[in-house]
């Protein structure tokens, strides 16, 4: 029974030594990946060199920032302006239709004047020609009767 328990300790210690070990090594292994160590220092040449990559990627990032913000303005400074184009562009060619329209207007109601000059014309015409045919049609009879008064 004691070499059972004997054996069981000693299996429990290296799965200890075993896990612990595995811990260690995975730990390290995610230093490399860019978080903070967890079991002791590095050397501080390996601090020095990885703060100033650091720095530099920082600055680069910062770079790479300002120029998009520059480009950023650049856009909204081009579309301020084609917009105020735009708007004056519509605002020309608003005034323009307004001003066809009330051309089109006049123009609809001077021909509807003249339409309408020309229809009373018109039936001031058809009744002198009535007029007209009324005395043609009496001289024709006067010209008939004498006619007939010679024959006779």
């Amino acid at each position: 029974m004691l070499e059972i328990v004997s054996e069981m300790v000693f299996c429990l210690v290296m799965a200890l030594l075993l896990g612990f070990s595995i811990g260690f090594l995975l730990a390290e292994s995610l230093y490399g990946v860019g978080e903070k160590p967890i079991f002791g220092d590095k050397s501080s040449d390996f601090d020095a060199s990885e703060s100033l990559e650091k720095s530099k990627k920082i600055e680069k990032l910062e770079k790479r920032c300002s120029e998009k913000n520059r480009l950023l303005k650049e856009c909204q400074d081009e579309s301020r302006n084609i917009k105020e184009e735009l708007l004056k562009r519509i605002d020309t060619l608003e005034k323009r239709r307004a001003s066809l329209e009330e051309k089109r207007d006049r123009e609809c109601r001077e021909l509807d004047e003249k339409l309408s000059e020309l229809t009373k014309r018109l039936k001031k015409k058809e009744i002198e020609l009535r007029e007209f045919e009324t005395v043609l049609v009496k001289a024709e009879k006067t010209i008939d009767t004498l006619k007939r008064g010679d024959d006779i």
